[in-house]
């Protein structure tokens, strides 16, 4: 075999149309001419080789399935809580509820941590961010001194 009679092997079927182009782009930029050697297309083969025998045709893999417990939507939401723009906690609501704002705003009032933080003072304003699971409530000050 020889390359003046063009009988040798093709490199593309020797080892792969994959490791003769990355052969051809890591041995010299494309302006250059580069020599011709197949001890060093075998070691540009050898990294790739791993990485080639694990892909599949994408043809032939399952079409993927979802799990059911996923797709679920939970019964109760986890709602955060906020005063005049301060995070303090969290509340579960039920996932009916988490839309109305009077709603949220009683179940809120009657936990824990509603009474905690807002049992006797006046709020302003409620409000409810429906993406984010949060409401926020704008509360009246009070005085340091009542007598003033």
């Amino acid at each position: 075999m020889s390359k003046s009679k063009h009988n040798s092997l093709d490199p593309q079927q020797q080892y792969g149309i994959d490791t003769v182009r990355l052969y051809i782009l890591y041995t010299a930029p494309p302006e250059q001419d580069i020599l011709w050697d197949v001890k060093r297309l075998s070691q540009v083969r050898n990294p790739l080789s791993p990485l080639l025998s694990r892909s599949g045709d994408v043809l032939q893999q399952p079409w993927p399935t979802s799990d059911p417990l996923y797709l679920e939507t939970p019964d109760t939401l986890e709602l955060v809580v906020w005063t005049n723009n301060k995070v303090y906690g969290t509340v579960l609501v039920p996932q009916q509820v988490a839309q109305d704002t009077e709603q949220v705003q009683a179940l809120v009032l009657g936990s824990k941590l509603g009474q905690h933080l807002l049992g006797y003072r006046t709020i302003k304003k409620a409000i409810l961010f429906h993406r984010t699971a949060l409401i926020n409530f704008l509360k009246e000050e009070q005085p340091l001194n009542p007598g003033c």
